[in-house]
C-alpha cells in the first residue's frame, strides 16, 4: 500500500474507533499530543470542582498542571541536542514538570468529568 491508502485507512480508523493504528507504535507520545488538549479543553469549559478542593480556581491550576506536564513529556521525548549540558538540564526541568502532571492526574483520576 502506498502512503495514500494507509492515511485513508487510518482517517477510517479514527471515526469507527475514535484513534488509529499509529496511536499503538508510541502510546505514550500518542496520549502526550491528546491529553493535554483535551485537559484543556476540560479546564476552560468546567464549573464544578473535585470534593477536597477549595474551589473552581484551585481545580483549574491543577488542570493546567496536568496538561503542562503531558506537554512536558512530548517535549522530553522529542527535544533536539544542541549542547550536552544545557540538553540534561532541559531534560531534569521537563522532567520535575511531567512528574507533578502525572502525579495529579493519578490523584485526581476520578475527578477528570465536565
Amino acid at each position: 500500500m502506498n502512503d495514500y491508502k494507509y492515511e485513508v485507512k487510518w482517517a477510517w480508523q479514527r471515526v469507527f474507533r475514535g484513534w488509529d493504528d499509529t496511536a499503538c507504535w508510541s502510546i505514550d507520545e500518542h496520549l502526550s499530543i491528546l491529553l493535554p488538549k483535551v485537559i484543556r479543553k476540560l479546564r476552560d469549559g468546567c464549573d464544578s470542582y473535585p470534593l477536597g478542593l477549595k474551589n473552581l480556581k484551585e481545580w483549574k491550576v491543577i488542570l493546567g498542571q496536568m496538561a503542562d506536564g503531558f506537554e512536558a513529556y512530548w517535549l522530553m521525548r522529542n527535544a533536539t541536542f544542541t549542547n550536552e549540558k544545557s540538553f540534561f538540564k532541559q531534560q531534569e526541568i521537563l522532567k520535575k514538570k511531567f512528574d507533578k502532571g502525572f502525579q495529579l492526574f493519578v490523584k485526581h483520576f476520578s475527578g477528570l468529568w465536565g
